[in-house]
């Protein structure tokens, strides 16, 4: 956002400090969308991010220019925030994993915050195998951990999105789940209301957002879009009975998604839609299956499913109770190193493909 330009932190966050001392080197700051307020990282401070591999689609949001960055093979990992689908959304849509892992196993100490109830460190990167690799790190640990000889069985998680699932999505998802050695009874969430947990989510972060930059917002107004100001404003207005109202829905979906994740792992598409057009409406259900294990604080993994549609990746995702379980499912089923984005020549402009990496 453009209030906060010209700000140089004093200090690295906790996450940044950790890799840093395990000598992996910072070499940039990514685009994202404002505020970490959406999915299409369409920044008005800075510049547009595109997705590599269709420069006129977004590349998701919020950190739509980590999952660009590496898609495009400019770095090998990133790192991103994930309150409602921030970090595995733009993996899906932009053809590279991204995880998010539980609630507190990586410190936020350091990172601005959106909402501490909902605030996840996440990490993009090209493989399965990279996420296990950083995420000891990340943790703190001296070494990466033993995984457990238990294994859960994957369910297909048949979600009900406020739109209809793209069929390519769809298919997708069935090919994947085909190639399961052995599965469980699929776990039915068709008669949750999906936008609405949303809802309640997005509720909860437009009000806290609206506490953590007040003083901005009251002093530097103009360092905000008109579309940030007025979120953050209908989110400041909410009284206390709404509020409460959406926590107790976020509280009753986490209770159930916990109790589901007791005995399985969940296996679903990351998103119901292919990457939109920067110029057509963006789908108000872009981010419904990405919302329901952030409310719940589990560990999710979006991976790059096999087929692709006319060259536009179609994200997956699988839901555990423990991140070495998550980890485990994602690379037996996406067990290679997804390919650097080549967009086709007739994708874009000759301006829009100097634009495609969208980073500053």
């Amino acid at each position: 956002m453009g209030a906060f330009r010209d700000r140089v932190a004093a200090e690295d966050a906790t996450c940044v400090e950790r890799l840093r001392a395990a000598g992996l080197i910072p070499v940039a700051v990514l685009n994202m969308h404002e505020g970490a307020l959406g999915v299409t990282s369409d920044n008005p401070a800075f510049r547009t991010t595109r997705n590599p591999w269709a420069p006129e689609r977004i590349p998701g949001g919020s950190s739509g220019g980590s999952a660009a960055a590496v898609a495009s093979g400019m770095l090998p990992i990133a790192l991103g925030t994930d309150d409602l689908g921030s970090v595995r959304l733009p993996s899906a849509l932009c053809g590279v994993v991204g995880f998010k892992p539980a609630h507190g196993e990586i410190p936020t100490d350091g990172v601005v915050p959106l909402s501490s109830s909902l605030d996840h460190v996440g990490i993009h990167a090209r493989s399965v195998r990279d996420v296990a690799s950083v995420l000891p790190i990340l943790r703190g640990e001296p070494e990466r951990p033993t995984p457990s000889h238990r294994r859960p069985l994957l369910a297909q998680w048949q979600l009900k999105a406020s739109r209809t699932i793209d069929a390519p999505v769809a298919e997708a998802l069935r090919e994947s789940m085909a190639s399961v050695e052995r599965a469980t009874a699929p776990v039915d969430w068709s008669d949750i209301d999906l936008a609405a947990l949303r809802r309640a989510g997005l509720l909860l972060c437009e009000r806290d957002a609206a506490r953590h930059f007040e003083t901005a917002l009251r002093e530097r107004p103009e360092g905000f879009s008109a579309e940030f100001r007025q979120l953050v404003a209908w989110g400041a207005a909410q009284g206390p009975a709404r509020v409460r109202a959406a926590t107790d829905r976020l509280v009753r979906a986490r209770q159930t998604l916990c109790e589901a994740l007791r005995d399985r792992l969940l296996l679903g598409a990351t998103t119901p839609h292919l990457a939109p057009r920067h110029d057509a409406p963006i789908p108000t259900s872009l981010a419904d299956f990405t919302v329901p294990p952030a409310i719940a604080g589990v560990p999710a993994i979006s991976f790059p499913a096999q087929r692709k549609h006319h060259g536009l990746p179609i994200g997956l995702q699988v839901t555990g109770a423990h991140s070495s379980h998550v980890l485990a499912a994602a690379a037996r089923l996406c067990p290679e190193i997804a390919p650097v984005a080549e967009p086709s020549a007739d994708s874009a402009s000759p301006r829009q493909r100097s634009e495609v990496r969208g980073t500053r």
